[in-house]
């Protein structure tokens, strides 16, 4: 599953290749967040500026884009079942 190296987040991430969709204070780190259960599946995603087939693409291969915290901005993601 995700988890982030810093908080230990396992649950909201955001992609660093999908640049939000305008630039604000206190907004979204990235253009596309997923929302994961405990067993890695994505359950949905939330879009602001990200294309349908970059969604897609996310969707398909989240362990490719997904790589920002939500929670707490911090940019390394492990997706690796030994660190659960």
């Amino acid at each position: 599953m995700p988890k982030c190296q810093n908080c230990g987040n396992i649950k909201s991430f955001g992609a660093s290749q999908i640049p939000p969709a305008g630039m604000y204070a206190n907004g979204p780190l990235s253009g596309i967040i997923g929302e994961f259960k405990t067993d890695r599946e994505l359950m949905w995603v939330h879009s602001s500026g990200a294309t349908k087939s970059m969604i897609n693409a996310a969707c398909h291969e989240p362990q490719k884009f997904f790589d920002i915290c939500v929670q707490c901005g911090y940019q390394s993601v492990l997706w690796n079942e030994e660190n659960e």
